[in-house]
């Protein structure tokens, strides 16, 4: 499977940890870990996983690496994966979407981070 092919695929089958966890892994060769009951609370299984020691915050993307989507600087909401020099996450209304930072920022996602998972 190549990174053309996620897109447009439905949410209904890829939320947005499921996309990055499998093109982490089918893509990038690197397994991310699971989170258990992650549909019934998005926004709290990320900050599950950021107080990981395992998950280092980068200050510029790589490819591969894991994109924090927020709309303030104290929650987020949204993961996407960097694939240089866009992003590709998922979303409802139009599944999965290949954009850049300018891009996301027009669409309300004023707070970009960036990780690197070393587990």
């Amino acid at each position: 499977m190549t990174l053309n092919d996620y897109i447009g695929t439905p949410y209904k089958t890829l939320d947005c940890f499921a996309l990055v966890r499998e093109v982490s892994e089918k893509i990038y060769g690197k397994r991310l870990p699971a989170i258990e009951d992650y549909a019934a609370a998005p926004s709290e299984a990320i900050e599950q996983q950021k107080g990981l020691a395992s998950w280092v915050e980068l200050e510029y993307p790589v490819p591969g690496c894991v994109v924090e989507l927020g709309q303030s600087p104290t929650f987020s909401k949204h993961i996407g994966i960097y694939i240089g020099p866009s992003i590709l996450h998922t979303c409802v209304r139009y599944g999965c979407i290949l954009q850049d930072e300018y891009q996301l920022l027009s669409a309300g996602y004023t707070h970009i981070r960036f990780f690197k998972w070393e587990g």
